[in-house]
């Protein structure tokens, strides 16, 4: 369906917002880097003691942050390109079937 459009779905209508979804692909603390699935770029979020990190409605640390999570990161841009983060919040894995058709 047009939905499906990516791995977590079709992301053509919403706002020009300062995040990313999508996986972390690399973690250095303060930071993280992200593939982002909305514009198909690495994003790299700066994390400081004022981003609330949850997993469902649990707060927890930038230690639960490790390779391959899948992420929701909203946050603002700073002058170097990167999105200091004001929240990141845990999703699930995107559906993959078990089953492909050619």
């Amino acid at each position: 369906p047009s939905m499906m459009k990516g791995e977590f779905g079709d992301f053509g209508n919403l706002p020009n917002a300062h995040g990313a979804i999508g996986k972390i692909i690399k973690v250095e603390l303060p930071t993280i880097v992200v593939s982002d699935e909305k514009d198909n770029n690495e994003k790299i979020i700066l994390i400081n003691d004022k981003t609330e990190i949850r997993k469902a409605n649990i707060k927890v640390t930038s230690k639960e942050l490790q390779v391959d999570n899948h992420v929701v990161i909203i946050g603002n841009p700073n002058s170097s390109g990167q999105i200091e983060a004001r929240l990141i919040r845990f999703i699930p894995a995107p559906f993959e079937p078990l089953i492909k058709n050619n």
